[in-house]
C-alpha cells in the first residue's frame, strides 16, 4: 500500500503512473482476478498486472483522504504465479508435503493467493497493513476456490500461510502482523465460527 497525493478522474483516484495501465484494456486475468478482489472489496474494483511502485512490493493500492483508490497494481512476481496456480492448482497443493518439508509451491501459492486477498481488504478500505493482512490470510481459501482449488486444498493453503509463513512475515515486517489475528481475536472475521483461519 502506498499513499500519494491522487489525481481525481471519473470513477475514482488514479496515480498518474497508473494511467497507462489504467487505459488499456485488462488481459483475461486480470478480469478474473477483479471479480474476486471486488467480492472481497464488496464493490467493483480493477486490477492489473505492472510496477507496484517499490522492488519489495508485491501490490499496492493508493489512499487519498483516507479512501482507497479503485484498482490495486499488482507485481509481475504475483501475477505470474497466480497464473501458475490457476493453470493447475493441484500442483501446489499442501497435502503433498504433509510433514512440512518440500512445501516451497505450496508456500508460494499461498503467499500469491494472499496478495491478492490483502490488497482486496485494502480496495474495501483498511489502511492498516496488519488488518488487511489478518483479513486477507481469512480469505485465501475464497481466492484459491475461485482460481480452481478444491475447497479442501484452498483452506490447506489458508492454514499453510497461517502456521508458516504469517509470523515470519510479521517478524520481517511488523506493522503486517498483529497479536490480535487469530481464533476469536479482534480481527477474526467470523468471531462465532471455531474455524480458523477459513
Amino acid at each position: 500500500m502506498r499513499f500519494l497525493a491522487l489525481l481525481a478522474v471519473v470513477g475514482g483516484f488514479v496515480a498518474p503512473s497508473d494511467k497507462p495501465l489504467l487505459a488499456r484494456a485488462p488481459t483475461a486475468q486480470e478480469q478474473r482476478l477483479a471479480g474476486i478482489a471486488s467480492r472481497l472489496a464488496q464493490r467493483p474494483v480493477s486490477v492489473r498486472c505492472g510496477d507496484p511502485h517499490s522492488r519489495e512490493a508485491l501490490g499496492s493500492v493508493w489512499f487519498s483522504g483516507g479512501k482507497p483508490a479503485d484498482y490495486t497494481i499488482l507485481s509481475p512476481y504475483t501475477c505470474s504465479g497466480l497464473a501458475q496456480f490457476a493453470a493447475d492448482p493441484k500442483a501446489f497443493d499442501p497435502a503433498q508435503c504433509p510433514d512440512g518439508s518440500g512445501c516451497g509451491n505450496a508456500e508460494q501459492a499461498a503467499m500469491a493467493l494472499q496478495v491478492v486477498a490483502h490488497e482486496s481488504y485494502h480496495l474495501w478500505g483498511a489502511q492498516e497493513e496488519a488488518k488487511a493482512e489478518c483479513y486477507g490470510l481469512q480469505s485465501i481459501f475464497y481466492v484459491a476456490t475461485q482460481l480452481g482449488a478444491s475447497l479442501e486444498q484452498a483452506k490447506e493453503l489458508g492454514r499453510l500461510y497461517w502456521s508458516s509463513l504469517y509470523r515470519v512475515h510479521g517478524t520481517q515486517w511488523p506493522k503486517y502482523y498483529s497479536p490480535d489475528c487469530r481464533n476469536g481475536g479482534r480481527l477474526d472475521l467470523r468471531p462465532r465460527d471455531g474455524r480458523w483461519p477459513e
